[in-house]
């Protein structure tokens, strides 16, 4: 008889990895000071002109970086844990790439969306890009690798500041073909386009980021 699942499963392994990013999310947020912070310059704004509702339980983009002044958009924080060994172990901020590593990497990047980015894309095509000469390619900061501890403390001083009613994870996990950065990148896409009330936080297991590695991808997942 054939077995429904191999005896060797790696989506087993990949899913013990997950758990401890989603355990200290979670614990970031139940642990967050109860005490009412101050109403969000945005809520204030919308309380003041009279639009209230969704706009106010709109999910704040701020973060503790500041966008350089050139830039017109949204600094958008994701968390990220990942078990992808670092492309320079002497300088974890460079970045990971598409092998597996034996421990947990907890850290925080910083996703640049300009304020003509498109609800959905990533980036135009290049051709509409020269053509309207209109550069919409939401970009990543280095990473910020974190300890583990340090990761959880970082999320809770963020949650903090958010409206109780706010305080909500999204964890987003990413699909075959997808590099670090690709990661990275959707995550705040979909974080930013659907307004979602919390922090956003990544998951990104060992994928190869291409499309004739999709074998190698399933043995990663």
């Amino acid at each position: 008889t054939r077995e429904p699942f191999p005896r060797s499963d790696p989506a087993m392994i990949t899913l013990r990895s997950l758990l401890p990013l989603i355990a200290l999310a979670v614990v970031a947020c139940v642990a967050t000071p109860s005490a009412t912070p101050p109403a969000a310059p945005a809520a204030q704004g919308a309380a003041a002109t009279g639009t209230g509702g969704e706009a106010s339980r709109m999910r704040s983009p701020r973060s503790d970086a500041s966008c350089p002044p050139e830039f017109s958009g949204t600094c958008y924080p994701v968390w990220f844990g990942t078990n992808r060994k670092p492309l320079d172990a002497a300088d974890p901020g460079k970045g990971f790439g598409a092998e597996v590593d034996d421990r947990i990497h907890f850290g925080k990047r910083i996703v640049r969306i300009p304020s003509s980015h498109r609800p959905g894309e990533l980036e135009s095509p290049l051709w509409r890009r020269l053509l309207l000469n209109v550069d919409d390619r939401i970009r990543v900061e280095p990473a910020a690798v974190m300890a583990a501890d340090a990761f959880a403390r970082d999320v809770r001083t963020f949650i903090a500041g958010l409206d109780p009613a706010d305080r909500n994870v999204l964890v987003y996990i990413h699909g075959f073909n997808t590099s670090f950065d690709e990661a990275a990148r959707r995550a705040a896409q979909l974080g930013f386009d659907l307004k979602v009330p919390g922090i956003t936080v990544l998951y990104s297991w060992p994928s190869r980021g291409s499309v004739g590695a999709y074998v190698s991808d399933l043995a990663a997942i």
